[in-house]
């Protein structure tokens, strides 16, 4: 963008050089143009806030992000074009400085002697033991500090040698691929490999292989690895290299199964947390997790970085604002009768007309505070011409006359559309969309057409009565739960304005009462008074999701069916009919034939046979006598 201003330190900045312009470690870009500094992962994305995607993106909107990203990658691919970036055996040869660096691994080995020493003397004036640490923790300890130093030292010798012009630095320090310690492994010095953060100590007994001497604690008998990878490895050091390289394979495997566990544990607690309309965090349950989002209630996606605004780069913005009407009066003299992305051509011919006082706003889509529409002028002055076919072909009078009298038919039917939902002066009806919760209750719901009953629901729970095109089932529950607590009326039922109430005995559906339906004839009642009866007597709706319920045709089914009446507390004898009375007495003739044997002479199955009689119950379960049936068995063998 043309009025893109920003300030940052690249990956190539140095302490002494500072915030220079000209130096590549210092980005500038002031009114769209690159004075200072260099392309890379600082300046590009690196996922950083200070990015200039990132600018661009929240200054300028996602759509201008995008035609930045396609410009920048058509660059590239033409600065690639024009110039290769290679490397070679000889992008990590320090010649020279391989004097320097082995200088300093060998100091570093002296010192390693001094602190074994140390340790096995158990000197602790040269050797101090570490807080909470054994002498031989704090020897481990202060010997991967020491070899650890002297790799970066290392890198950093080869650093200064191969400079900044070289293809591999360029590589690593605008972070294309690889980083520093890479290139000084390659160049300078492999460094100390380590197992589970410690030197390496396994192998044979008191020693890591049988080329040192037992106990041996120097830094090459425990996998320091003094050669650089372009002069390669002795056998040892490739040994011990392998040893480290496999550690980092199997830290790999494990560390994805270890955090992909993580992110699931953190997803299932995470995912009932909502964002209230007071800014507060809760959960499900309505539980307070935060009293304010973030504790400050800043949106991270609509932020600067976490701040409200950036002052640092509003400073910026407003220090480059005179040079930047400047440079846009330039950009519309070149521009003049062309267009450009972020100059439509209304644009240039409003500022070219009246000046650039006339901006609004400046970015991917600029708006003017002086809008032309010649457009829309033109078909003002084209509308006599579409009259004029009219006059010099006109048609038959037959042929006219129907047309207008069409045209009247169409105004007319157009009227009586526009009368309709408009009630007469006389009619003393409010209209239900005016009406409020306390006039839907006192007109009662019997009153009622089902629009005003779905408005009513809506002015008292605030949902709405239809979804998806069907009634939902909190609105038939609340509907079953007025109608049941609505009082009886005996006003007169309006024609259009109250619905038609089906009748039964005499008395509206709204108020039937339970005992009314079961004084009632099944068979002749209808579909709505069975629904509001199995409503009455269950508390349950009869439809679910638009069909009516299983539940509800199970009982709609046993209600159907006749009904035996239970016996009363009055003689058994009265209350049966005559064939209840024939089953009875040959029941007792046959328990008072059994009973009058012997039942010592009595077979198993006559047994079984009897006991059912006179206890009503079985004798087998699971294929064995019950506990009751053998004390049954047994008082009856002792009473004979």
């Amino acid at each position: 963008p043309h009025d893109l201003n920003m300030e940052l330190k690249s990956k190539f900045y140095k302490e002494e050089e500072g915030m220079t312009i000209g130096s590549d470690g210092y980005d500038r870009i002031k009114n769209g143009k690159m004075i200072s500094g260099v392309i890379d992962k600082n300046l590009m994305g690196d996922g950083k806030a200070t990015s200039i995607l990132h600018r661009i993106i929240l200054d300028y909107g996602p759509t201008r992000g995008r035609q930045f990203l396609d410009d920048f990658c058509g660059m590239m691919v033409w600065a690639i074009t024009m110039t290769g970036l290679t490397m070679g055996i000889d992008e990590v040869d320090i010649g020279t400085a391989h004097e320097s660096v082995n200088i300093r691994i060998a100091e570093a080995y002296d010192q390693a002697t001094v602190l074994i020493k140390a340790f096995h003397d158990e000197d602790e004036e040269i050797l101090p033991c570490a807080p909470g640490r054994t002498l031989s923790e704090t020897l481990e300890l202060n010997l991967m500090t020491l070899l650890n130093n002297v790799r970066g030292e290392a890198g950093e010798i080869a650093a200064e040698h191969l400079g900044d012009t070289a293809h591999s630095v360029i590589m690593t320090k605008s972070g294309a691929r690889g980083n520093p310690l890479n290139l000084a492994q390659m160049a300078a010095c492999v460094g100390q490999q380590s197992v589970r953060q410690n030197r390496i100590h396994r192998g044979y007994i008191d020693r890591t292989l049988p080329h040192f001497k037992v106990k041996d604690l120097s830094p090459v008998a425990r996998g320091f690895v003094k050669n650089s990878y372009r002069d390669g490895l002795t056998p040892t050091e490739f040994f011990f290299h392998a040893m480290g390289g496999r550690e980092g394979l199997v830290d790999t495997a494990v560390r994805t199964s270890s955090s992909g566990y993580m992110q699931r544990r953190l997803v299932n607690a995470l995912q009932d947390m909502v964002v209230e309309n007071d800014l507060s965090v809760r959960t499900s349950e309505k539980s307070v997790v935060q009293f304010k989002y973030g504790d400050d209630g800043i949106d991270p996606g609509r932020s600067d970085n976490g701040d409200i605004l950036n002052f640092d780069q509003a400073i910026i913005k407003t220090k480059s604002f005179k040079k930047l009407l400047t440079i846009e009066d330039n950009i519309v003299n070149r521009l003049a009768g062309k267009s450009h992305p972020e100059f439509p051509r209304e644009y240039i011919e409003a500022i070219s007309e009246h000046g650039l006082g006339i901006i609004e706003q400046i970015g991917e889509e600029p708006k003017l505070k002086l809008v032309k529409s010649p457009k829309k002028e033109a078909p003002k002055k084209e509308a006599p011409k579409k009259e004029a076919p009219k006059k010099e072909t006109p048609l038959p009078k037959k042929e006219v006359v129907k047309k207008v009298s069409a045209k009247k038919k169409v105004s007319a039917k157009k009227k009586v559309i526009e009368k309709k939902p408009i009630l007469p002066a006389d009619d003393d009806t409010p209209n239900f969309m005016d009406m409020t919760v306390s006039d839907f209750e006192s007109s009662g719901i019997a009153t009622l057409s089902d629009e005003a009953k779905q408005q009513w629901f809506n002015l008292e729970t605030g949902k709405s009565a239809i979804y998806h095109g069907k009634v939902t089932k909190i609105y038939n529950d609340w509907l079953a739960a007025k109608i049941a607590s609505s009082p009886s009326q005996d006003t007169p039922v309006e024609e259009g304005i109250r619905p038609k109430v089906k009748q039964s005995e005499g008395k509206q559906l709204e108020e039937m009462s339970l005992t009314d339906f079961e004084s009632s004839d099944p068979s002749s009642l209808s579909e709505d008074e069975w629904q509001l009866w199995y409503n009455l007597e269950t508390g349950k709706n009869a439809n679910y999701r638009g069909n009516l319920s299983k539940a509800y045709q199970n009982w709609q089914t046993d209600k159907s069916e006749p009904v035996e009446e239970e016996p009363d507390s009055k003689s058994f004898e009265e209350d049966i009919g005559t064939d209840t009375d024939e089953i009875v007495k040959d029941t007792i003739e046959e328990v008072s034939e059994l009973a009058n044997r012997n039942f010592g002479t009595l077979t198993i199955q006559e047994r079984h046979e009897l006991y059912n009689l006179e206890t009503g119950k079985n004798a087998i379960s699971r294929g064995r006598n019950t506990k009751i049936y053998k004390t049954w068995e047994s008082s009856k063998l002792e009473s004979k």
